[in-house]
Order: structure tokens, then C-alpha cells, then sequence
């Protein structure tokens, strides 16, 4: 199994196909880069494409560390630079559109394209969404089992199968480490804002949303779509936050289209 050392820290990722430039997936919290397999098994066609285990997340290392998306912008450099990947088209889900804003504000150099799928410049931006938070954290220290069902139920629209939703649920429950989820949930919604460099973004950016995602709602996908210059908004019926499993056609037809009309493949 492949894995990366970065500056002692075991990363697990997987490679497949050829081409530059290539793509790199980045999952979001509580996930694994087995969110992307649809995307990989279509775009691995094409071109090289690289999905990892963020650090703290099922096979690579989780040390006690502070979770920070910084933290996380700054351990995907090491990654790049470890597989000697210059610049990539990038892509992340919920905190990995997150990470992936980042480095395409502080290191525009390393980011050729932007593909942000439910995800936002700030958790919280309303009295709901700050209410809703907090309640969150506090579920997660004194009923850490109970909370991360409730909150991960939250992910899927009601058009997604109840057992197999039961299914993941538990299954990432069994594959998280409780430190990690609570360190960076507290972390990205307290932190995490980017609403005044997002007009930094040069690169062209593709953002994806369902349309009824519960977590990181329409409304903060199009803020994003309003600031960065040039981006293209697609809004994905009856999808939840988890987008990718459950329309990972739509999405990937959107993707598709994308990196055609900017010429990557």
C-alpha cells in the first residue's frame, strides 16, 4: 500500500493513470479518499489523478496535533512536493474545498484549477447555523457515539437509501478517531473564513453543490460563485451533502465538462 512520509507522519494515498496535469482529491471531515472512487475510476482515463487519506483520517497516522485547516493546507504541500506534483487541478469536498481555497489564495502558484464540491468560505453564517454548531460540539463531548450518527445523518437528502445510509454511518463511525473529529470540527467552524481573500482566487473554479445539502447549504456554495471571478455554479437536484455518493454521475458529468471547456482533457 502506498503511503508518503511527511517530516515523520504516514500519509496513505492512491495513484492511477497518466497525464499531467494531474488532479488532486481532497476529502472532507470524517472521510477518506474513498468518497472520490467514482471520480477516480472516470477520471484516471484521462489523466493522473491522486486521492489521499488526509492525516488524522482511516489509514494514515492521527497524532494529537492541532487540526487546523492551515495545518491541513500545509501538510497537502508536503504531499505535492513529495510526489513531485508542481501544479494540479484540485479538488475538495466540504473541509476539502476548504483546504483547497486556501491553497489557492496563499499558494496560486501550485493551483491550476478549482473544483469545490459542498463547501463554504465560512461555517457559520447565521444565528441558525451558529446555533446549530454549538450544538453540534457540545453532542460530540458528552455523546460522541450518539452525535456523530445524528450529525452524519444530516449529510444524506431524503432520497438516499435509509439502510445503506445506516450502513456508512456505522462504518465511519468504527473508522474515525474521536480526537480528530472533534478537534477539527471545533477548528474549521470556529477559524475557518476566507469570505474577504476569495476574490484572490484566479484560477478557474468549478463549484458543485446538491441542492438540498443540509451541512454547507446552496447559499454558501453561490456566495462562493458571486466572489471568485471566474467560477461556474452547478446546483445538483435532490443531492445531499454527500454529493458524490449519492449522484456521482451528475457530478462527474459537471466535472467533465468543466476541464473540457478550460482544455485539461
Amino acid at each position: 500500500m502506498p503511503y508518503v512520509n511527511l517530516d515523520g507522519l504516514k500519509v496513505y494515498y492512491e495513484e492511477y493513470g497518466e497525464g499531467d496535469p494531474p488532479i488532486l482529491f481532497i476529502h472532507g471531515w470524517t472521510a477518506n479518499l474513498d468518497r472520490w472512487r467514482a471520480m477516480i475510476e472516470k477520471f484516471s482515463k484521462y489523466k493522473r489523478v491522486i486521492a489521499l487519506d488526509l492525516p488524522g483520517h482511516r489509514k494514515s497516522d492521527k497524532p494529537r496535533i492541532n487540526y487546523t485547516i492551515e495545518t491541513y493546507k500545509n501538510h497537502i504541500l508536503k504531499f505535492m512536493d513529495e510526489l513531485k506534483i508542481e501544479k494540479a487541478i484540485v479538488a475538495g469536498h466540504s473541509m476539502g474545498g476548504m483546504i483547497a481555497q486556501k491553497l489557492a489564495i496563499e499558494n496560486p502558484e501550485r493551483v491550476l484549477a478549482l473544483i469545490l464540491i459542498g463547501t463554504s468560505a465560512k461555517v457559520i453564517d447565521s444565528f441558525g447555523m451558529l446555533l446549530n454548531t454549538l450544538l453540534a460540539r457540545f453532542l460530540l463531548k458528552i455523546m460522541y457515539p450518539t452525535a456523530f450518527r445524528i450529525i452524519l445523518g444530516k449529510a444524506f437528502s431524503k432520497y438516499f437509501p435509509k439502510d445503506e445510509k445506516k450502513r456508512l454511518i456505522e462504518q465511519w463511525l468504527k473508522e474515525n478517531d474521536k480526537y480528530v473529529v472533534r478537534n477539527s470540527f471545533k477548528n474549521f467552524v470556529k477559524y475557518f473564513d476566507t469570505r474577504s481573500e476569495l476574490q484572490k482566487i484566479k484560477a478557474p473554479t468549478l463549484i458543485i453543490v446538491g441542492e438540498l445539502d443540509a451541512m454547507l447549504p446552496p447559499r454558501m456554495s453561490k456566495l462562493l460563485h458571486e466572489k471568485i471571478a471566474d467560477s461556474k455554479f452547478v446546483l445538483i437536484e435532490k443531492g445531499g451533502h454527500e454529493i458524490m455518493l449519492e449522484k456521482p454521475n451528475e457530478v462527474n458529468d459537471a466535472i467533465e465538462r468543466f476541464l473540457k471547456e478550460k482544455g485539461f482533457i
